[in-house]
């Protein structure tokens, strides 16, 4: 074992700490009387350290500055607040991430101080007290004064941190102190400031513009500012000075010398030894100067210092505050400039010093009175001539305008120079920078020009100048800096012209050469500087020799020769743009911008005539049709004879076309022409020509003859053919429209061309992109409706679907900008057309946004609510339970399903309601309720009916959403009492009307529900009261008042009672409903008891039974069913409400009428549900049915669902007839209700097959409708699934049904183990039930969650089935009752891996625990019997303990449930093995419940112990320790003993005798 070779490890590289330097402390802090602290010893350590550290240590500066004395910071004021202290410690850490969270902390300190004292202010100013002056920022200005001392120590060091981060908050922070502070920043000022000037300059831009704002908001001022500057700028310039000579000074000092006479080696090197050489290199690499592009967060310390400084020092040039010492010091004959001008090579410094140097000279020059500091020439020489060869491109654009600078000023004399550094640079390219050198070249070249003694030098300086020219453009590859070199170009040769010294020969050859790529800027610099006109004919003349006059290129450039340039000096720089728009004319880039031939000089229009005349003669068409486009004029073609151009030698017939056009244009009048135009058109009939054509053509159909000819048939057919035919590409279709939709066109043609396009744009998705594009930022005259149209269609049908694509956006754009073309009334119609194909509200919402997006008003809504269409007759809202009127006819008839006209009333009251919810005239939100109060009775009737399923369903989401439109439009509405008041008798006037849903009074109940929940007053006047004293006419009346939902309970049930003694016969409870003599007044006043048996409370108890019993006397004589009588139909309706009331009624008020409840299930019940059960049956057996026996059917289920299963049995006591009866219903039922009565039925009947041994196992009944349910939902493995594929709804009645036997069939048989038995062998039952269940596509059983599992599915009549709802809860019941069978499903009929750990994932997450915690909770034991039996259940582990006690000793029995329980295996833990297999056996492999397995084992241990006699020797039953029963037996007494106590006799005894009759043993 070794000692640790790894040194101490110690924190920023010190030396660790020594316990002889802590004594040395401690001896010099004994004779001090203070305690001895750190900061204390670093104090008097303080000089020894300084001078140590100047005497031993080098000088290093690698990152940040080492100052001399390190502990200066380090001694911070004990004075200091804590926290504050704390900070101060922070900011002297190397790590920046803690100096930023420490800055930030000083940030929030203040502003907290700051708000402490603003709220302190305000709360003294609401006292009152006045005395405001010295509390307000007291506490902040202190904290900031008593900062602010420290704070001058450490904010040098911050500006200068390597970390941007901290540079930048140093900033924030000094400005919020600085303003805390106020004038007390005085005597600081001049220690702060030079920190601060240099830190606006900072290499970081962030960190210098937070700088200048900390700057400009401590002194807001300019004035005040630079009097700050002043005040300060003797420490500035000592800073920059400090600066500069640190960096550049020692930088020098530092070098390594050289010896002249050795060829430079260093001085003594072979004699130095390695000893002195050391220093030397040391210390060459410390000054190193690093490169600014540094990685990371940080640059050099040198280079942002020296970048700030030379910054600063511009700056203080341009305010003139640079005094003459500083400046000699800067730029003198030994200026620290110069040094470090020449040595560094940082591209940022380097360039910094060039503009230092130009700013200083530029300054000097043009400011009187400025310090007279000369300029050391040599060594500007020098450096210019060594920063000119050099290859560094970021520095050209400073180093040339330092150098022009120079030579303009007098600087640099030598002209010499100046000729070779610009020969050089031309030669060069500019070292591809010509856009930032370029400007400077004219001036330079004209102070060089003024040099050359002799003509003769000038010409040859003009021609090499000439060939350093193209030599640099041909060697540059940037476009962009060759059009820049060419500028320059053109610039030098008007400046050679003008001077008669050009190379006209070489320039010529340029151009020819290069005719492809000049940029256009050039011949027109070229044309505005040249004014000599030989260079421009001697070019032509040079140009048909050279074969390039017939050029389009050429052309071009003749045009820019004559035009005037953009900017003649300027610093524009070429179009760089390389996108073209989808709308902007394909065509090839070429300058279309036409200037008048009258503004040009005469030696301009000269030589275009000649050069027009030229071409014409040398059939250069080319060229010409360029000039001609660009110049149309007559006076052009003055040398020129019309007759005399033949065009037949032009082979581009692009070119014919747009000379006979322009000449068209300018001779109108000339047939010839117009027949040479004719004849061209004859080259364009191709579909891929015509878009060329027209596009030539575009500029001229204003001219009489070509609008006379396009008007012709022979042009008109071309287009239409073209246009049907659709064979033209977008592009050109786009052109060929641009030129079609215009007014000089017959309005026949428009009309046909409309047509085209409306049908193309069905089937053509881009076309209509591409169209929809033109539609929406052009304006036509021409009338095109019908296309206006075909988009306003296309736009709301997208905005309905909410597509998200590119075609929506472009259709919009072109409805929003041109609606108003069309008539309000033509929108209204498209609105209203997809407003009924509307869905979901927020179909709907997206139309509101549209007419929202065109700012209609609600006049301008007008939305058709026909009423009439509904077709909605009385008898409806009778069977719907909405109105009390009388039944007309009695026959059956037909009625129509709610249908397109009852949901677009639905659709058009929620869209009128969404778009006036918000208006602020509350009157226009009067009409919109009334709609959607008569949409929401549509609804309320829709709802009731569809729970019969005859009519379809409706969307839950509009009616939601009608009822929050009425809502709030209510609210409205009675906050404007004015207003309500209208409202009311427009409500009231629209109840006269004969409209069946208005004459019920639907609407104002719906409303007068609202209110009453809001607490709104709605006054409403009863009905008129009749004076006539009829029992009929008063039953409407009562029935009337409530139809407007008042209830007089009191009232009407003492006139019932009162008519029932009274009027006896009335109610005619002895004859059968079609005797009866007055059917109308029986129904009315069965309704007025059904209403008053469902209002009345417990304080009316003796009517509950008094109803109770009239409902029974009706239903007596109500027995045989008349299915085509609408009156006896409605008749049972109204009776199985009543009854179903009743059921609900003692149900609800069982605690409160203890006496109703026992009478209504010992007497009524047995009166009662005979008949609704035969009724019921009947209903059912009914081949057909229609919506009458629908809704006869739907109360009637209501009613016997409510039925007790005591009456069940009373009514059919054969079980199995029952469960065939209703399993078969349940099954095949008409409708939802109907089933789900039927299963409620099936959950109540006793199937006990223990008591009744002749019982089928499962019902035959109930067996077959499951196999007849399987075989529906089942695919056949031999058949496609698109053929046996079944439409939803019917998939998921059959699947519902099937899910409600198998619950009802489980409910009846939860405690039979032959049931298990059963149904785990026969194939039909178990195995395809559970496969069903977890595997089905309609079942998402993955999808549920644990509140599925924790309450059962609420199954009534009339209520929706959540399919995943009742899906978990069937699963539950299943493994709750069949748990060994599921467990032997699982293991050998789940195959795949993936279905066995799907479903046990499944159960574990959701089942296993419940189902445990259940079986363990439901272990009971029997009182008197299993008395020496405890039990402890522990369901954390599923783990139940049995203890049985014998005497002294227990026999423990231990049964663990499986973490998937029930699909595991019961493990069961007992002494006895034979005992074991049995109590396992009976849990693994039987549905027993755990009390089974726990009383098998009970009796089997009270067998076991049964007439056992205990051993003689210990007197026990059992062995205390072997739990073992006596069995050795002594062969004389016959005495049993223990084996373990008997051989303790014998070792202990030593003898081999019976312990009773001492016989040997």
């Amino acid at each position: 074992m070794g000692k640790d070779s790894k040194h101490q490890r110690t924190k920023g590289g010190v030396q660790p700490s020594s316990a002889s330097r802590t004594a040395e402390l401690l001896e010099k802090a004994g004779a001090s009387a203070q305690p001895l602290t750190f900061l204390a010893a670093a104090a008097e350590l303080r000089q020894d350290f300084s001078a140590f550290s100047s005497s031993v240590l080098p000088s290093i500066s690698t990152g940040s500055p080492v100052h001399n004395s390190i502990l200066a910071n380090v001694l911070i004021d004990e004075d200091l607040p804590p926290e504050v202290r704390l900070i101060f410690r922070k900011l002297q850490k190397k790590d920046a991430t803690t100096k930023i969270k420490a800055l930030a902390e000083l940030s929030q300190l203040l502003e907290t101080t700051s708000a402490s004292d603003r709220d302190d202010n305000g709360s003294s100013a609401d006292d009152g007290s006045g005395d405001n002056k010295t509390s307000g920022g007291g506490d902040s200005q202190d904290l900031a004064k008593i900062i602010l001392p420290q704070w001058s120590k450490c904010f040098p060091k911050l500006t200068v941190d390597d970390s941007r981060k901290v540079r930048e908050l140093t900033q924030s922070t000094h400005a919020n102190i600085c303003k805390a502070v106020g004038r007390n920043l005085a005597p600081y000022l001049k220690q702060l400031m030079p920190h601060w000037y240099l830190a606006q300059f900072d290499i970081y831009g962030v960190a210098a513009s937070a700088a200048k704002k900390s700057y400009v908001t401590v002194f807001p001022n300019v004035k005040k500012q630079e009097d700050v500057i002043k005040f300060c700028i003797a420490e500035i310039m000592a800073n920059i000075s400090n600066n500069l000579d640190t960096v550049f000074r020692v930088r020098k000092a530092s070098a390594p010398q050289k010896d002249k006479k050795k060829g430079g080696k260093k001085k003594g090197q072979a004699g130095q030894s390695q000893e002195e050489e050391q220093p030397t290199t040391e210390v060459e690499e410390v000054k190193e100067l690093p490169s600014s592009a540094a990685s990371g967060d940080s640059e050099s310390f040198e280079i942002r210092t020296t970048f700030a400084s030379l910054q600063g020092i511009i700056s203080l040039l341009q305010q003139q505050l640079a005094n003459e010492e500083f400046l000699e010091f800067v730029f003198g004959n030994d200026g620290v400039f110069w040094d470090g001008a020449e040595a560094t090579k940082d591209i940022l410094i380097r360039r910094s010093c060039f503009d230092l140097l130009s700013t200083f000279v530029a300054s000097t020059a043009e400011v009187e009175n400025a310090p007279e500091v000369s300029i050391p020439a040599g060594r500007c020489t020098k450096l210019m001539n060594s920063a000119l060869s050099a290859t560094q491109r970021e520095i050209l654009p400073s180093v040339w305008n330092t150098f022009l600078t120079l030579t303009l000023k007098g600087v640099l004399k030598d002209a010499h120079l100046a000729q070779r550094q610009l020969l050089t640079c031309c030669r060069n390219g500019f070292y591809s920078n010509a856009s930032h050198i370029g400007p400077s070249v004219l001036p330079l070249l004209a102070r060089i020009w003024e040099s050359l003694p002799t003509d003769d030098k000038k010409s040859e300086f003009a021609v090499e100048l000439t060939k350093n020219f193209i030599k640099g453009y041909e060697t540059e590859r940037s476009n962009f800096e060759k059009a820049a070199i060419l500028r320059t170009f053109a610039e030098t040769i008007g400046f050679l012209m003008k001077n008669g010294v050009c190379d006209i020969d070489t320039t010529h050859k340029f151009i020819f050469d290069n005719l492809k790529n000049i940029h256009n800027e050039f011949p027109k610099l070229l044309g505005a500087l040249v004014k000599d006109v030989s260079f421009f004919k001697t070019l032509t003349e040079k140009a048909i020799s050279a074969n390039i006059m017939n050029t389009k290129e050429y052309g071009d450039f003749v045009v820019g020769l004559v035009k005037q340039p953009t900017s003649l000096f300027s610093d524009v720089q070429p179009s760089r743009r390389g996108v073209k728009f989808r709308d902007e004319e394909n065509s090839e880039a070429e300058d279309v911008t036409q200037q008048s031939f009258e503004i040009l000089t005469d030696q301009k229009q000269k030589f275009l005539q000649d050069f027009v005349q030229t071409c014409t003669s040398t059939h250069s068409y080319v060229a010409l049709s360029i000039v001609s486009r660009q110049f149309r004029h007559v006076s052009l073609w003055s040398l020129v004879n019309i007759s005399d151009l033949d065009l037949s030698k032009e082979d581009s017939k692009c070119i014919r076309l747009r000379l006979s056009l322009d000449l068209i244009e300018l001779h109108p009048d000339n047939p010839q022409i117009l027949g040479i135009f004719s004849d061209q058109f004859e080259f364009f009939k191709e579909p891929s020509d015509l878009a060329v054509f027209l596009k030539e053509l575009n500029n001229f159909g204003h001219l009489p003859p070509i609008k006379k000819w396009i008007r012709m048939s022979v042009f008109t057919d071309v287009i239409e053919s073209t246009l049907n035919a659709a064979e033209l590409c977008e592009p050109e279709l786009l052109t060929v429209l641009k030129f079609v939709l215009k007014d000089i066109f017959p309005d026949k043609f428009i009309t046909s061309i409309c047509t085209i396009l409306v049908g193309r744009m069905d089937w053509d998705t881009t076309f209509f992109e591409n169209f929809a594009r033109i539609m929406a930022y052009s304006k036509f005259k021409v009338d095109i409706s019908e296309v206006y149209g075909k988009f306003w269609e296309v736009f709301l049908l997208k905005t309905v679907k909410a597509s998200e694509d590119v075609s929506l956006e472009l259709a919009e754009s072109v409805c929003i900008r041109n609606y108003k073309i069309l008539p309000m009334s033509y929108l209204m119609e498209k609105l209203e057309k997809q407003l009924e194909l509307c869905k979901t509200v927020k179909q709907i919402d997206s139309l509101v946004e549209v007419c929202r997006k065109l700012e209609l008003g609600d006049d301008d809504i007008e939305l058709a609510i026909k009423m009439a269409s509904l077709n909605i007759k009385s008898e409806l809202l009778v069977f719907s339970g909405f109105s009390y009127a009388d039944v007309s006819h009695d026959a059956l008839d037909q009625v129509p399903k709610f249908g397109s006209p009852h949901l677009s009333i639905i659709l058009k009251s929620i869209f009128h309601g969404r778009f006036v919810q918000n208006n602020e005239a509350v009157e226009d939100l009067i009409s919109p309720l009334i709609n959607v109060l008569y949409a929401q009775s549509i609804t309320r009737v829709w709802t009731e009916i569809e729970k019969s399923e005859y009519f379809d369903h409706l969307s839950e989401d509009l009616t939601q959403e009608l009822d929050v439109i009425s809502s709030r439009l209510i609210e409205s509405i009675y906050a404007k009492p004015n207003v309500w008041k209208e409202f009311k008798n427009k409500l009231d006037k629209s109840t006269l009307s004969q409209d069946p849903i208005w004459t019920s009074r639907l609407p104002i109940r719906i409303l007068l529900e609202y209110c009453d929940k809001s607490e709104i007053k709605y006054e409403l006047g009863r009905p008129n009261q009749q004076s006539v004293g009829e029992i009929k006419e008063q039953a409407e009346n009562i029935l009337n008042n409530f139809s407007v939902n008042i209830f007089q309970v009191k009232e009407n049930v003492a006139w019932m009672t009162d008519k029932r003694s009274q009027n006896a016969d009335d109610f005619e409870f002895e004859a059968l409903f079609r005797h009866t003599k007055n059917k109308s007044l029986m129904n009315k006043l069965l309704l007025i008891t059904l209403e008053l048996l469902d209002k009345v409370d417990a304080e009316h108890e003796e009517f509950l039974s008094t109803g109770a019993c009239w409902i029974e006397a009706w239903l007596k004589h109500t027995k045989n069913l008349e299915t085509n009588s609408k009156l006896h139909l409605l008749w049972v309706s109204n009776l199985a409400r009543a009854v179903r009331i009743i059921g609900d009624r003692a149900r609800a008020l069982d605690k409160v009428c203890p006496k109703f409840l026992q009478e209504y299930l010992e007497f009524h019940c047995a009166q009662i549900y005979p008949i609704i059960y035969a009724l019921y049956i009947q209903l059912n057996e009914l081949s057909s049915h229609s919506f009458w026996t629908m809704q006869a059917l739907y109360n009637v289920s209501g009613a016997l669902a409510t039925m007790p299963a005591t009456t069940l049995a009373f009514i059919e006591p054969d079980a199995v007839k029952i469960c065939d009866t209703f399993s078969n219903i349940l099954g095949n039922g008409v409708n939802l209700p109907t089933r789900i009565t039927a299963y409620r039925v099936l959950r109540k009947v006793k199937y006990d097959i223990g008591e009744a041994k002749d019982l089928p196992i499962i019902p035959p009944g109930i067996d077959d409708i499951i196999k007849t349910l399987m075989d529906k939902i089942t695919i056949p493995e031999n058949e496609e699934l698109g053929s046996h594929r079944q439409s939803y709804e019917e998939e998921r009645r059959y699947l519902v049904s099937y899910l409600l036997i198998w619950d009802a069939l489980l409910k009846i048989q939860q405690s039979s183990n032959e049931f298990a038995s059963y149904v785990r062998d026969q194939d039909h039952l178990l195995k395809p039930f559970l496969n069903t269940l977890f595997f089905s596509e309609s079942i998402p059983l993955e999808n549920g969650t644990s509140k599925c599992f924790d309450t059962d599915p609420v199954l009534v009549p009339g209520t929706k089935i959540n399919l995943l709802h009742l899906s978990c809860s069937v699963l539950q019941r299943a493994l709750r009752n069949l748990p060994y069978t599921v467990r032997w499903w699982w293991n050998n009929h789940v195959t795949k891996q993936r279905d066995r750990v799907f479903v046990e994932k499944y159960v574990v997450k959701h089942l296993s625990s419940k189902l445990a915690a259940e079986e363990l909770g439901g272990v009971k034991l029997r009182e008197g019997i299993d008395d020496n039996v405890t039990v402890q259940c522990h369901s954390g582990c599923n783990e139940l303990v049995a203890h049985y006690k014998i005497e002294e000793t227990n026999v423990t029995l231990t049964i663990s449930l499986p973490l998937n329980h029930p699909l595991g295996p019961v493990t069961v833990k007992i002494s006895d093995k034979k005992l074991h297999a049995k109590v396992s056996q009976l849990l693994n492999t039987r549905s027993h419940s755990l009390s089974a397995g726990l009383k098998l084992w009970k009796e089997n241990l009270d067998g076991l112990y049964k007439d056992v006699d205990e051993c003689a020797i210990c007197f026990f039953i059992l062995h205390h320790v072997t739990k073992q029963t006596p069995k050795l037996a002594c062969k004389t007494c016959r005495k049993k003993f223990h084996a373990a106590c008997l051989y303790k006799w014998f070792s202990t005894s030593n003898k081999s005798e019976c312990p009773l009759c001492r016989n040997l043993f």
